[in-house]
């Protein structure tokens, strides 16, 4: 209730209400207090209701709330809440680019809650088919006006008709070579043992 005027001494126990001017805490009853009402005047509250308000909740780029418990009757802030870590990112597979028979394709990690772009991974390209193959890159020499020099064939190296010594060849001749030489030493050898006998035998007689 209102009440205009003075509050008496004599006015003791209040048990709520909505006053003109300020009540004195020792004029309300046993779990009232009065709380000013910012116009000059008060309410005599038991805060029995209560609300909260002022609740943030927290997403993946700022803190959340709990929110303010606050009397329902009077607003006055009863118990302040308290600060609610960052969430965690929830991120699922978005395709961006579809692959092609010749082209790769890119997904993307994407946030559920804030859009936050996260890995980014490259889809191989599926590859090529005869539908696909991509088109020469040779000029059309049809419609494209610029000359190109036409390249003279370079002359093919002559050919010796001496086919080449293989390996077994070489062996060959190495070992017939040796072979001659070795006669020539022995001949030699037997016309000195034949000079040294005429010469014995001219000078014995």
């Amino acid at each position: 209730m209102a009440v205009a005027g003075a509050i008496r001494p004599s006015t003791v126990g209040i048990a709520g209400g909505v006053f003109l001017e300020k009540v004195k805490p020792e004029y309300c009853a046993e779990g009232f207090e009065p709380v000013p009402d910012g116009n000059g005047g008060c309410i005599v509250c038991d805060h029995a209701a209560t609300e909260t308000r002022n609740a943030v909740a927290a997403s993946c780029s700022e803190k959340g709330y709990t929110g303010d418990t606050v009397c329902a009757t009077c607003g006055k802030v009863l118990l302040g809440g308290e600060d609610v870590p960052m969430a965690d990112h929830v991120y699922s597979w978005i395709v961006e680019k579809e692959p092609s028979a010749v082209q790769s394709g890119l997904r993307v990690e994407v946030c559920e809650r804030c859009g936050n772009r996260g890995v980014a991974v490259e889809i191989p390209a599926t590859g090529a088919s005869e539908s696909e193959v991509p088109e020469s890159s040779e000029p059309d020499t049809l419609t494209d006006p610029t000359p190109h020099p036409i390249e003279a064939p370079s002359p093919e190296p002559k050919r010796s008709s001496v086919a080449p010594l293989t390996g077994d060849a070489n062996a060959a001749a190495f070992g017939l070579g040796c072979v001659l030489l070795a006669g020539v030493c022995l001949l030699a050898g037997k016309l000195a043992v034949l000079r040294r006998r005429m010469h014995y035998s001219q000078s014995s007689e």
